[in-house]
């Protein structure tokens, strides 16, 4: 992204954060979008999205700690849906909640080109973390997931662990801080030796007990491409 890009997309933000009306050449030819920390709010995402729908160029899509609720998860799923070059998208930090994880996951499917998803602290449950795990299943050149510091319990732990056999390209899934448990963990630890590329598995701070972990180890050892698993 040039220098030149940036002050396009500064002057955009700007735009967005007073509410102005926004043409959709104003974001060009850009490929990566990067609004982290602006406090965009859903009246903000509301705006960006009407950008968003007429601009297919966008491959990069960073939006995280704005304050994106229910609604603008709503808003990013009309947008994404037709956001066919999308390799990466972070959304961690936001508030979008089981309600909003189960809208963005309508869309997820259509990104094709998904490979790096960012859902780190959006205040998400197992219902959330299931409909998302169904909807990245469909992601085939997904790399890496980020899901930590959510409240994802055992079911939906075990919703991401079919998922991992569905990814066959997923290198790194990130799980620490959620309430992942024994159950959870077992059903991770029956899926990891089906993962032909896992690289990094980190499920730190899930309430899993010593037996669960060693549970865990002993099923990394049969996939061999796993070469960093934190407890």
């Amino acid at each position: 992204v040039t220098a030149a890009a940036d002050a396009e997309t500064g002057e955009l933000l700007a735009r967005l954060v007073r509410g102005e009306a926004v043409r959709a050449g104003a974001l060009g030819a850009l490929e990566q979008l990067d609004l982290r920390n602006k406090g965009l709010g859903d009246g903000g995402v509301a705006a960006l999205g009407q950008v968003l729908v007429r601009c297919r160029a966008v491959r990069v899509l960073l939006l995280q700690g704005n304050d994106i609720g229910r609604d603008g998860a709503a808003t990013l799923n009309e947008a994404l849906l037709i956001c066919a070059s999308l390799q990466g998208l972070g959304l961690s930090h936001n508030l979008i909640g089981d309600h909003g994880a189960s809208v963005l996951a309508e869309a997820l499917p259509r990104c094709a080109a998904l490979e790096v998803c960012g859902l780190a602290s959006i205040d998400i449950g197992d219902s959330g973390a299931a409909v998302l795990a169904r909807a990245l299943g469909a992601c085939t050149n997904l790399r890496t997931v980020e899901l930590g510091g959510n409240r994802i319990g055992h079911e939906g732990a075990e919703a991401l662990a079919q998922m991992l056999s569905r990814c066959t390209a997923l290198q790194k899934l990130g799980l620490d801080n959620n309430l992942v448990g024994d159950a959870g963990a077992a059903a991770l630890a029956r899926e990891l030796p089906a993962c032909p590329a896992l690289q990094k598995l980190g499920l730190e701070n899930n309430n899993v007990s010593d037996a669960s972990k060693a549970a865990l180890r002993e099923a990394a050892e049969q996939c061999t491409t796993l070469t960093e698993l934190k407890l």
